[in-house]
């Protein structure tokens, strides 16, 4: 009888976040697949059926964080471990079986709470979080985590920032350096870190265009190695093309 063993060894340490599809438990081999074993719940032992298949049907697709999760669980048990077929477990949930993969789903596994609950709630995948295995210490990316999660960036924007962070830390910054300075975006105070000379030229620009009058309209193109300017005057006849083209040179020859 399950309930006179050791309820804890016989269990998957495995809870998703969704509703899993079997009301019933379900064992195998020993082990309760979908929760802790209890008299009092139907039972189903299911321990003919393959292991892979198995967990793909009462699980169905994940989402990437509860995949890390599911995945840990499985290999701490050995038992489990020794009877997955790993590229058809990650087939099933639409991912290639690869080490970059892996590593990926080690290094949620270490993050805040917050940060995997906006991942899920984000349905981030694989590849928006892939920057993060490139990091030596992700343990030290966990405050930074914490703010994507509290500023409840969205998709794109967690994606944007980071991959903007990772080559950031990468570059020597420390968390300190990345924290928001204000209510203002955080993304642009990152882009202006990572790509400062960009922003220098940005900014450059835009002070030339600010220096134009308001009835021109003046747009900056790249053309080969050469930038050129499109320059558009508003006007409504003749004479006020006259007295604004006029306007326009006064200053040039001052």
């Amino acid at each position: 009888m399950f309930e006179n063993m050791d309820s804890k060894s016989l269990c998957l340490e495995f809870r998703p976040r969704k509703a899993c599809f079997s009301k019933a438990q379900v064992l195998w081999r020993g082990f309760a697949l979908n929760g802790l074993l209890s008299a009092t719940q139907p039972q189903v032992d299911l321990s003919q059926e393959d292991l892979t298949e198995l967990l793909f049907d009462l699980y169905g697709t994940l989402e990437l964080v509860e995949l890390s999760e599911l995945y840990q669980a499985v290999l701490k048990e050995p038992s489990l471990q020794q009877k997955i077929d790993w590229p058809q477990f990650f087939r099933n949930q639409g991912l290639q079986y690869n080490m970059r993969l892996v590593d990926l789903l080690k290094v949620l596994t270490d993050l805040p709470t917050t940060f995997k609950n906006w991942a899920f709630e984000k349905k981030v995948s694989a590849n928006d979080l892939m920057p993060l295995i490139s990091l030596k210490d992700p343990s030290g990316f966990t405050q930074i985590c914490e703010v994507i999660a509290e500023r409840r960036l969205t998709r794109s924007e967690g994606k944007k920032a980071i991959d903007l962070l990772v080559d950031l830390f990468l570059m020597g910054k420390t968390a300190r350096e990345l924290m928001p300075l204000d209510e203002s975006s955080w993304i642009d105070q990152l882009s202006s870190l990572r790509y400062p000379q960009t922003k220098k030229r940005d900014q450059q620009q835009a002070n030339t265009q600010n220096q134009w009058p308001d009835f021109v309209q003046v747009q900056s193109l790249r053309q080969g190695d050469r930038r050129i300017h499109r320059m558009q005057i508003h006007y409504f006849d003749d004479s006020d093309l006259s007295e604004k083209l006029r306007r326009l040179k006064t200053p040039m020859e001052s």
